[in-house]
Order: structure tokens, then C-alpha cells, then sequence
């Protein structure tokens, strides 16, 4: 069967590339198609789910463009770093030409996430098609089936969120979002865009299938620590879901039903150990996308690449380009725990040699000289944990305006996991107003360099945002966002376009965005 599987995906692969766009991907012809839920089930793990070793590098780039992060002061870097720091300042300074300069400094990643989002829901797709041909047991299919409604659902909403306007903006799900393809057969022609609506409904029917597959399932098959989707998963991602709707009472609902999960609790970062019991000299990076490590972790998923791409690559001399942004460290109290193990100081490791750099280094693990556990196989670089949770449940429940100290007390069962006992205090009653705002700023400290921010700040109006480049030693440019800008909404690649010649492109500014000289 093993050798059906492996037919099958370079069939899939092959008719691909010369399909006639990123998105339009074809059932495949090969007569080696597995017969059994078993291999479908291991094939939906080869071809659909964000494997950490695929360097799709899936929004490998939105960090760089949120207020959360900043560029370090000017130092100087050799050759090679300068060809791709260049790269990472188009995506830094929101430029329209952004995927063709990625593509060309960057060509072994896929860096194009028009075409990765689309590669897995081909994979998502082609299980769909198949399934019923499938010779096994009713439980054994619906298992399949609930994994690849899933994937698929939670693909297209991240694809939506990256490539069509916030939901809840003026206009939002009237206007144009992604094509819709629920087939792996070839399109005899171009696909054009759904609204964002669309998305959103076709994004709501997935995740409700699978919620539905998972529940006739057993107990113990609708979760397990094993890599997979599974029922709180789909719960987490419903609610997330609604969430961007401004569907408060669904959002709540389904974050509820998360919480109330008795497999997982929070973990207390005063039981981390601060230093690395295998190297006094280092600080302890702990893994917070894993299993064996957090008892948060509902899915650990992707590629370290995914949220941290643009460390990856740092100089030769070891010390970073791209650091936590002031306004994130300015947002945690003094006695939060959080800024010290979720966001690390250079001055604490032995390899990094200056002292004033901060950079998100706590909550993903990089490789074998800046964390505990090297390339191994619980090397992941995201996660959907339970935190997210209470805070979708508690801002959903701020906007109902409903018991707002009793949405308090639920978040303080988080917040005091993140103090230490003698300093932690309970979070005060407030208007709804100020409630808001609170809630938006702890979602921003607990959920930092996790995928969320950009999302966020759509969502929440899309402000303003500067961001500071040092062009030398003598020169900073200041580039801006401005809020409600076109560039909140990322344009679709070029050559996905060349492809599909009916695809339209998203509103973009015309040639550069200027940057401003700023005095020292």
C-alpha cells in the first residue's frame, strides 16, 4: 500500500505543475489510488497536513509586518546577509512587489503562500475525491474525512485573511477573497475570486463537517497527542472563526466547549527553570509547541520557519537584525513572567554578544545552539493551545457586554500562571471600554509571535504603524502604514496570477512605498 501512496502523490505532483494554475490541481490518473482508510489516512499526513520538515514557510512573513516587531540598530553585516536582508525589508516596509523579491533571494522556500496555502488543500482535496472508494470500517473513513474537512477549513480561512479584506470591514464579505476549489480534478479554465463571504461560509461548512465526523467518533478517538486534528482542535478554530465574524454569542460558545476540555491545563512558568540545566551560560528555551513540554498544546504544527523566517538568517557575528518591538516590552507589567520566557535577552546567551537586543526567541525553538532541543522530532513552530481559548471566550464576552468580572475571574485562571504568587493580583472590574482594551493587550502578550498580530490588527481597524529602517550608522528611514491602508490586504503573487489570468488583483499602491529620512 506504502507504494500506492507513493504513486499516487507523484501523480498528484506531476499533472501539478502542468496544470494551468497554482490553485487548479488535478485529481490524479495513476490506477495506484489506496484502497483503505488506513493509507488515505497516511497519505492525508504526506500531502495535507503542515508537516515542520516542508519549508512552505506558511505566513513565514506577517510578522514582519505588525507593530510587534522592530529593526535592530544599525550594524554592519557581510554580503551574503545583505542580498537577504533586502529581501525581508520589502516585507518589512510593506512594498508591493513583495513575492517577486522573496522569490528571487529566497527561491528554495516556498515563500509564495498563495501557492502553499493551495498545495495542502490539493492534498486535502484529492483524500475528499477519493474516500469513497475506500474499503474499511464507517469510523476508520469518518476519522479521514473529519481530518481533511479540517485542514481544508482552516486553510482557507488563514488563505482569506491573508488575500481578502477583514470580514467584519466595511464591505468585508462583499468583497473579493480567494478562489474556491473543493476538487482535485484539472479546470479546463481560470477560477475566479469568491467573496470573502464565500470563504467564510465554505471555511464554517468544513469545520462544522469535521465537528460533526468527530463526534460520532469514540472518546478516544477525538483526541490524541499524536500530531493530528481532532475535535477541541476544530472547537478552537470555530471559534476563532466567529470571532473575526464579530459572531460573539458562536465565539464564546465553541471557545467554552475548549475550556471546559479536560485534557488540557495551563502550564506555570514559574515551574520553568530559567537557565538551561545543560548550560548555565544559556537561558532556558522552552518548547511551548509541544506536547511533552505544555500541557497547553491541543496541535503542534509547522516548520519553525513558519513564525520565525527572519531569524533564521541572521549574520555571521550572531546577532539578530529583527527585534521584539518597545512597544510590545512596554506593554507587560514589571512583574510578568512573560516577558522573560516568552521574549528572550541576547545579554543572557553566550553566542549572541551585545546586550541590547530582545527578540522572540522563548516561545520558538530555532536550532540546537539557541534552545534545548535541536532538530528533534518535537520541533514545532506553532500551535493551537488552550490559551487562545480563554481569550476568544473573554473577548467575545466583553463585547456581549456580559459579566465582565466573571470573564475576569475565568482569564486570571491564565494570568496567575504567568506571575509569580507573591505579585500576581487579580484583574479589577471596568467599563466595557476599558475591558476591551485590557483584553486586546493581554491577548497581545500571551499570544506574541504565534500567527495572531497581523490578523488582530485587521480586524481591529487597521492602525497606523510605523516601522524604522537604518539605512547606516547616520541614516533612518521611517516607512508607514497607514491605517486602513491597501497594504492590510496582501497582494496575490504575480506568477499565481500569470497562471490564472482570471484571477484579479488585490488594490495595491502604485511602484514604491516611500519611506521618510528621520533624524537620529
Amino acid at each position: 500500500m506504502k507504494t500506492y501512496i507513493k504513486y499516487l502523490a507523484v501523480g498528484m505532483m506531476a499533472a501539478a505543475i502542468s496544470s494551468c494554475g497554482d490553485f487548479l490541481d488535478p485529481k490524479a490518473t495513476s490506477e495506484y489510488v489506496p484502497k483503505d482508510a488506513e493509507s488515505l489516512n497516511e497519505l492525508l499526513l504526506g500531502q495535507a497536513y503542515p508537516r515542520k520538515d516542508i519549508a512552505n514557510t506558511l505566513d513565514g512573513f506577517l510578522h514582519l509586518m505588525d507593530d510587534d516587531i522592530a529593526f535592530a540598530p544599525y550594524q554592519t553585516y557581510d554580503n551574503y546577509f545583505e542580498n537577504k536582508l533586502s529581501a525581508m525589508q520589502i516585507v518589512f516596509t510593506w512594498q508591493p512587489n513583495m513575492w517577486d523579491q522573496l522569490y528571487v533571494i529566497y527561491p528554495s522556500h516556498n515563500v509564495n503562500q498563495y501557492k502553499a496555502y493551495y498545495s495542502l488543500i490539493l492534498g486535502c482535496n484529492a483524500i475528499l475525491d477519493y474516500i469513497g472508494q475506500a474499503n474499511d470500517s464507517q469510523e476508520e473513513i469518518n476519522n479521514v474525512l473529519a481530518q481533511a474537512h479540517a485542514l481544508r477549513g482552516y486553510y482557507y480561512f488563514q488563505l482569506v485573511n491573508i488575500f481578502g479584506k477583514p470580514y467584519n470591514s466595511p464591505g468585508g464579505p462583499e468583497s473579493l477573497g480567494v478562489p474556491l476549489k473543493l476538487t482535485s480534478n484539472i479546470e479546463e479554465a481560470g477560477i475566479r475570486r469568491n467573496t470573502v463571504g464565500d470563504v467564510y461560509d465554505q471555511v464554517l461548512s468544513d469545520l462544522k463537517a469535521a465537528e460533526e465526523l468527530y463526534e460520532s467518533l469514540p472518546a478516544d478517538m477525538q483526541w490524541k497527542s499524536n500530531f493530528r486534528t481532532s475535535l477541541p482542535m476544530v472547537q478552537l478554530v470555530l471559534s476563532r472563526v466567529y470571532l473575526y465574524m464579530e459572531n460573539w454569542a458562536k465565539a464564546a460558545l465553541y471557545a467554552e466547549k475548549v475550556m471546559n476540555n479536560s485534557n488540557f491545563k495551563f502550564i506555570n512558568v514559574n515551574d520553568v527553570p530559567r537557565m538551561n540545566p545543560n548550560a548555565q551560560s544559556r537561558i532556558y528555551y522552552m518548547n511551548y509547541q509541544s506536547y511533552n513540554s505544555s500541557p497547553e498544546v491541543i496541535m503542534p504544527f509547522g516548520n519553525t520557519a513558519d513564525v520565525a523566517f527572519w531569524l533564521f538568517d541572521t549574520p555571521k557575528n550572531g546577532t539578530p537584525c529583527f527585534i521584539a518591538s518597545q512597544d510590545l516590552l512596554d506593554s507587560y507589567e514589571d512583574t510578568d513572567l512573560r516577558k522573560d520566557f516568552y521574549i528572550a535577552t541576547t545579554k543572557q546567551q553566550d553566542n549572541y554578544p551585545r546586550n541590547w537586543q530582545t527578540l522572540p526567541l522563548g516561545k520558538i525553538s530555532l536550532n540546537s545552539q539557541n534552545n534545548n532541543l535541536g532538530s528533534g522530532s518535537d520541533n514545532f513552530g506553532r500551535s493551537f493551545r488552550l490559551s487562545e481559548a480563554y481569550l476568544n471566550y473573554a473577548e467575545a464576552k466583553i463585547e456581549l457586554n456580559e459579566d465582565i468580572s466573571g470573564v475576569f475571574a475565568k482569564v486570571d485562571l491564565m494570568r496567575k500562571n504567568r506571575f509569580k504568587p507573591e505579585d500576581f493580583k487579580p484583574t479589577p472590574s471596568m467599563s466595557q471600554d476599558a475591558a476591551r482594551e485590557f483584553i486586546r493587550a493581554e491577548r497581545r502578550r500571551e499570544l506574541c509571535y504565534e500567527g495572531h498580530r497581523w490578523f488582530d490588527i485587521r480586524r481591529w481597524g487597521m492602525p497606523e504603524i510605523k516601522h524604522v529602517w537604518h539605512v547606516d550608522g547616520e541614516t533612518d528611514v521611517e516607512y508607514t502604514l497607514k491605517a486602513g491602508d491597501n497594504a492590510y490586504t496582501l497582494p496575490i503573487p504575480r506568477t499565481s496570477i500569470e497562471l490564472n489570468p482570471d484571477l484579479e488583483q488585490n488594490p495595491m499602491d502604485s511602484g514604491s512605498r516611500p519611506g521618510v529620512n528621520i533624524n537620529k
